[in-house]
């Protein structure tokens, strides 16, 4: 008997131009690893565009729609497919994150802070036009507070709140 592993719903496709593969590939590592279930979780498109080179555009969206359909469709009955996205937290952009998440029938949504103070938090691998304000752990906890305050926000229990 194969052992069932927990979800794994952190996982990017070749839109955030990081990643490669497709995502028949993708679905069957994830049956090969024994994973319950499978989350596609690109990072966000972010305002002003090109934020960095290392998430898709606005324009990519009905791409990215497109690409965890086809994943869908090869897991059949195999393994849940979830549809996520990876919403970073930077100065002013709730509005844009909330808007986002009115895009598609997401079953999740990531919050991440990759930018304090302008500065990327080490993930990127290149430039950033992106802004934030202040720097250190207070603002980084400062920005979780707002993180869990965006709607249908369950903090009980929440893996974005420590």
């Amino acid at each position: 008997m194969s052992k069932v592993l927990p979800a794994d719903y952190h996982s990017h496709t070749p839109l955030c131009l990081h990643a490669e593969g497709e995502p028949e590939e993708y679905i069957d590592r994830a049956i090969e690893l024994g994973l319950a279930e499978y989350g596609i979780s690109d990072h966000a498109p972010q305002l002003p565009e090109p934020f960095d080179d290392w998430r898709m555009l606005e324009e990519n969206l009905p791409e990215y729609f497109e690409w965890i359909e086809r994943a869908r469709q090869h897991a059949g009955d195999r393994i849940t497919v979830r549809a996520g996205l990876e919403c970073d937290w930077v100065c002013n952009n709730r509005a844009w994150n909330e808007e986002l998440a009115t895009r598609y029938d997401w079953d999740y949504l990531i919050g991440s802070i990759h930018y304090l103070g302008g500065t990327s938090t080490g993930t990127s691998t290149g430039t950033s036009t992106g802004t934030g304000t202040g720097t250190g752990k207070i603002n980084l906890l400062n920005s979780w507070s707002n993180v869990s305050q965006w709607p249908n926000h369950n903090r009980q229990g929440c893996s974005r709140c420590f």
